[in-house]
């Protein structure tokens, strides 16, 4: 049983070696294609969640928007993202895209100081939280990521928030009246200030990335592994927690079911970017003039590629031609370098 769980794990590994040997050597294209593919994502689900203007509903803008994206940054693509948005909202309500404009211009501003270079955590939060796995976010992003993180993973909270409060209160900015323009902007300024759930979120989420990037970073064993864990068991408590002390109704199923998938999501990025053999660990005491140093050393799990061998394999009827092939070629050889008469004996011979 133990002999087959380490051929599969030394499969694994040497798939894992093959996966990042090609991304090195592809790196440009597979990094162009993963943006097209992200891109194509985003700009569908706005449309979809949002859906106010049916010429934005055209099959080939958000494939030429990826396109596009595909070759320039990804704060290109953050800045389409928002503009997308918010004609989708212009066309529900001018009052409603006149203040989601205010909050996400104050989101964007916060977040190309603070964290300008992680606009794909800005973009792939919202659509994590569509798909159903928004609790990815935090695990992953601490075990890789820096605590800047939380920046652009709480400005995606809000742009979701944003989206949804459209989506849900649609038929209410649609039936209002021209008079009601105040209570318009009343209404959802209550609802992004007192809005307990994203609160919570926001809140929830700042902890586990905090929490997880400070474990991960120990020396202890299974450092990332003790961090995933504690990441999962902070982000059930702190929700089920604050469902219960501000009243919030959320499903304690989903909660579960997507923090088992961003535990799974979690140890599939760790057994990319960190995979190392415990039982190999090392601690190392040296010193200099000035202080005493001690490393704890532990090895890298790297297996290299097998060598593949190729064995050219003939029919009979090649092998037989190859023969006199090579016979013809010898006999031609011996022709050469066969001596030849002179002229003088030749004309003794005579």
């Amino acid at each position: 049983m133990r002999q087959e769980a380490a051929d599969t794990m030394t499969i694994l590994y040497e798939i894992r070696e093959q996966i990042k040997y090609y991304y090195s050597k592809y790196d440009m294209y597979i990094r162009t294609l993963l943006k097209f593919v992200m891109g194509l994502f985003v700009f569908f689900m706005i449309n979809a969640k949002l859906g106010f203007m049916s010429r934005l509903d055209n099959f080939a803008i958000p494939v030429l928007l990826s396109l596009l994206c595909s070759f320039l940054p990804v704060n290109c693509m953050v800045l389409f993202a928002v503009l997308i948005v918010l004609v989708q909202l212009f066309a529900l309500s001018l009052e409603l895209a006149a203040v989601a404009a205010v909050i996400l211009l104050m989101m964007l501003c916060l977040y190309f100081i603070l964290a300008p270079k992680d606009g794909y955590l800005l973009v792939l939060t919202p659509l994590l939280f569509a798909l159903k796995m928004p609790y990815v976010m935090p695990i992953v992003v601490g075990l890789v990521g820096t605590p800047l993180g939380i920046v652009p993973v709480s400005c995606g909270v809000v742009a979701y928030y944003i989206m949804h409060f459209a989506s849900a209160n649609a038929a209410t900015f649609q039936n209002s009246s021209t008079d009601a323009i105040t209570d318009r902007i009343k209404f959802m300024m209550e609802y992004m200030i007192g809005n307990k759930e994203m609160m919570l979120t926001i809140v929830a989420f700042a902890i586990v990335l905090a929490l997880v990037y400070i474990l991960r970073r120990t020396s202890m064993d299974y450092a990332w592994y003790i961090a995933i864990g504690a990441g999962a068991l902070a982000n059930i408590l702190i929700f089920l927690i604050g469902d219960f002390a501000m009243d919030i109704s959320n499903s304690i199923l989903g909660l579960l079911v997507g923090t088992v998938l961003s535990v799974a999501a979690a140890l599939v990025v760790q057994f990319f970017v960190f995979s190392v053999d415990y039982a190999g660990t090392r601690k190392v005491q040296f010193e200099d003039d000035e202080y005493y140093y001690y490393v704890k050393a532990v090895p890298k799990i790297t297996i290299s590629a097998k060598d593949k061998q190729v064995k050219e394999i003939h029919s009979p009827s090649g092998k037989h031609r190859d023969g006199q092939r090579a016979r013809r070629q010898q006999e031609h050889s011996q022709a050469k370098r066969r001596p030849r008469p002179t002229q003088s004996a030749e004309h003794g011979n005579r």
